[in-house]
């Protein structure tokens, strides 16, 4: 096996482990999978168990998305594939979770994306769509190798592929969390500013500032229509509320969830929120509760010029 498929979870992203494996196993992923669990009980982990070829270990941190950077050391493959437990696969995705070249696969924001969310962090000399001023000067001293960032935009941390030649940049990025003493209950941080993304800002400092940084490979998870990964990125999630972007995902995620009853899996309760019979009601409930993100989301790009 050439990668092993990584993960973690707590029992309130149970769903989303489910999800994010049955995805996988339906669509023909062979991978193994490791997923790391914070405060699972054994029933849980079991539920897990069923599907072929998953591990289940027990994390250190009671954080999940502190967990990347070990739970990534810990595989014996020949690469190491981290993927968020609210993403699910669209699709056959084996051929394209490898880079391409020499390096690291992991996705870069887009100026709009990440005007978004650095909105209220801008300063009025800072070019809305790059990384705000404030948070590189930041980055730079903590990291304290490069005097200029090698990228204007960031990384998204919810999926990355690397090799083991490459493993030396998890070493540091599980250093810089400890230094940074990065220890948020949630994987964005109010009360930090150069690193209200957690987890996710730490890397991003080190690709942007570390003198020994892999070359970062092409993003190949969203250049096929019919094979992509579903991220349910941002505070609501399908198995609590749907935000209302992500109910064009609805008949895949049910379909899902139908397949496994069919084949005798042991699921734990379904919720409304994934119960096809409560669907009227689950679209109504989303739109209601979306549209105050909606507003916020708008806000924000207005600050976008014309044309980004």
């Amino acid at each position: 096996m050439q990668t092993t498929i990584v993960t973690s979870c707590n029992r309130r992203y149970l769903w989303g482990a489910i999800l994010l494996i049955a995805s996988i196993r339906q669509s023909g992923g062979r991978y193994p999978i490791h997923v790391w669990a914070t405060d699972l009980n054994a029933s849980e982990r079991a539920l897990l168990r069923q599907f072929q070829n998953v591990r289940v270990y027990a994390a250190a941190s009671a954080h999940p998305h502190l967990v990347k950077p070990d739970a990534m050391l810990n595989v014996t493959t020949e690469y190491a594939t981290w993927i968020d437990c609210d993403c699910m696969f669209f699709g056959h995705l084996d051929d394209l979770l490898l880079p391409e070249e020499d390096g690291i696969q992991i996705r870069l924001r887009g100026a709009r994306e990440n005007a978004m969310v650095f909105g209220k962090h801008y300063g009025r000399q800072d070019n809305i769509g790059s990384t705000p001023a404030d948070i590189l000067c930041q980055w730079k001293r903590d990291v304290n190798e490069r005097d200029e960032p090698r990228f204007e935009t960031q990384c998204v941390s919810n999926f990355i592929t690397v090799h083991r030649k490459h493993f030396g940049l998890l070493h540091r990025w599980k250093d810089q969390l400890e230094q940074i003493a990065i220890d948020p209950s949630h994987p964005v941080d109010a009360n930090s500013k150069a690193y209200f993304m957690t987890d996710e800002s730490v890397l991003a400092s080190l690709l942007m500032f570390a003198h020994e940084v892999p070359s970062i490979s092409l993003y190949r998870l969203d250049e096929r229509t019919s094979q992509r990964l579903i991220h349910f990125g941002q505070q609501l999630k399908p198995w609590k509320i749907w935000r209302y972007k992500h109910l064009r995902h609805y008949r895949h995620v049910t379909k899902t969830i139908q397949a496994l009853k069919i084949e005798g899996y042991q699921l734990p309760d379904i919720p409304t929120s994934l119960n096809p019979r409560f669907k009227l009601r689950t679209f109504a409930h989303s739109i209601a509760l979306s549209t105050w993100h909606s507003v916020k989301h708008k806000a924000r790009l207005s600050l976008i010029p014309f044309g980004l």
